[in-house]
């Protein structure tokens, strides 16, 4: 992919170094037919508000209008100015047109290279610009579109800190109106590594809000602008931080940013152990979720995979309230959780809901992980022949007349329709102790008891026995349910 951007250069100089003969902060020159003095404008306020410190260059990032970004490398001149003072710099800024907003942001950080901008003062002032004031457009190669490695460093932080990576940058342009900005902590390596993977967990319409100094310490903000992000020594300036040299990351409990989002600390604690500890090292394919921008079934994978193999763990309704969320997004997490609240209406609904025999055989196999699991927990009527598939051998009566009882008393009609088939999959001793069992029930589920109480077609070669029981159950009738 190439950029075509537009040129701004700046600097403090000597009167000796000015062409006017007058030190101080200039323009030197930019891409006059692209940029308008106003925008010119804004650039040199920018630069100059935060200007370079430590003796480092550094980065701003920013958008100058919805479809104009800028990207500025500010970097220290060590000799001293007209007065013996040190603080000078220099410098240049590539303004792009985003034509294709999320695209462009996906390959930002392959434009914040050293080898795109001047390289010295003395390369700025040899430029042909000095002279006329103007200055080229230039083609610029960003590679591909893929996150610019951000995804390879998704691993070098943990779930938890991925979770509160993602709330943060949720609603960037909420926290900047409020007057509020991100703390980046670390060096500028540190930060831009950090802000990679930031930006590949921003929804992309937040992207473009997600402005950055890399080095900008102090709480106050341009006139007119404000940075998202402002690069700073410590943690201090701000109750948001992201901690790019230890990988953490900091949003206060009663932001609002949380609204739409998982905070652990809202669980029950047996709870919260179970999932963070799983939420501390994500799985590939929660991991993946999040690359997606399938926030939600991230969290439910994580929380899945964290309550399996917990014994005894029963939800709050509070736990409930919070899973609600992702276990609509995580059909596994949603299964798991009618089963642990002893909700077999909801466990019902969420097994008839599965859309294949294959999807269903891979929820069963996860299950069975739980060390409470009985086979009745995953009985379905839809997928009646694959659950006898899979607990041929290891089921027991005990399992059939509990999950023939939950039906009678929570499945829909379609799922007692299918229960009719049931005696197909039993053998005579079964079906006799089912049938037995059934009278002495008080559940009234008449053409079920007919099917159990039918002797047992023989089976032969052309299927007449399974054609003579499927016109049984058409021509008896279908009351008592």
């Amino acid at each position: 992919m190439k950029v075509t951007a537009a040129q701004h250069v700046s600097a403090m100089l000597t009167s000796r170094q000015s062409p006017r003969g007058r030190g101080g902060y200039q323009t030197l020159y930019y891409t006059r037919d692209s940029l308008s003095p106003d925008e010119a404008g804004v650039i040199e306020r920018l630069v100059q508000y935060y200007s370079a410190r430590d003796g480092e260059p550094k980065w701003q990032s920013y958008r100058l209008t919805d479809r104009r970004h800028v990207i500025s490398r500010i970097v220290p001149i060590a000799e001293p100015d007209d007065f013996g003072r040190r603080g000078r710099y220099f410098t240049h800024s590539i303004i792009c047109d985003v034509t294709h907003g999320p695209q462009f942001d996906a390959v930002l950080f392959s434009l914040l290279r050293p080898q795109n901008f001047l390289p010295s003062l003395d390369k700025a002032l040899a430029a042909d610009g000095m002279s006329t004031g103007d200055a080229p457009a230039v083609t610029l190669d960003v590679g591909g579109t893929r996150g610019d490695g951000g995804q390879g460093r998704l691993r070098d932080w943990s779930g938890e800190e991925l979770n509160r990576l993602y709330i943060l940058l949720s609603d960037p342009r909420r926290l900047t109106e409020q007057g509020q900005h991100v703390a980046l902590v670390g060096g500028e390596g540190q930060i831009l590594e950090a802000l990679q993977v930031a930006f590949l967990l921003a929804p992309p319409d937040a992207r473009k809000f997600c402005s950055f100094d890399t080095n900008a310490p102090g709480n106050d903000a341009p006139p007119g602008a404000a940075f998202w992000g402002r690069g700073s020594g410590t943690a201090s300036a701000s109750g948001y931080v992201i901690d790019a040299a230890r990988r953490r990351v900091t949003v206060p409990e009663s932001a609002p940013l949380w609204a739409d989002g998982f905070s652990p600390e809202r669980l029950s604690s047996p709870w919260r152990q179970a999932v963070v500890t799983r939420l501390s090292q994500p799985s590939d394919g929660a991991l993946r979720c999040l690359v997606e921008r399938r926030y939600r079934a991230f969290i439910g994978e994580s929380a899945y995979q964290g309550l399996l193999s917990e014994a005894g763990l029963a939800p709050t309704p509070d736990d409930l309230e919070l899973l609600a969320p992702f276990a609509r997004a995580h059909e596994g997490l949603g299964l798991l959780l009618a089963l642990k609240s002893g909700d077999d209406a909801e466990r019902l609904r969420r097994l008839a809901a599965i859309g294949s025999s294959s999807a269903y055989r891979e929820h069963c196999t996860q299950l069975r992980r739980c060390p409470e699991f009985k086979p009745w927990h995953v009985f379905s009527p839809i997928f009646m022949p694959t659950w006898f598939s899979i607990f041929r051998g290891s089921y027991r009566m005990e399992d059939l007349t509990i999950a023939v009882a939950k039906i009678a008393e929570h499945g829909s009609e379609s799922d007692h329709r299918h229960l009719e088939t049931i005696s197909e999959h039993l053998d005579a001793g079964e079906r006799q102790a089912l049938g037995r069992w059934l009278k002495e029930s008080a559940f009234g589920l008449e053409h079920l008891q007919a099917t159990l109480d039918a002797p047992a077609a023989v089976p032969t070669r052309d299927g007449s026995a399974a054609k003579s029981r499927s016109f049984l159950r058409r021509i008896l009738p279908r009351s008592g349910r």
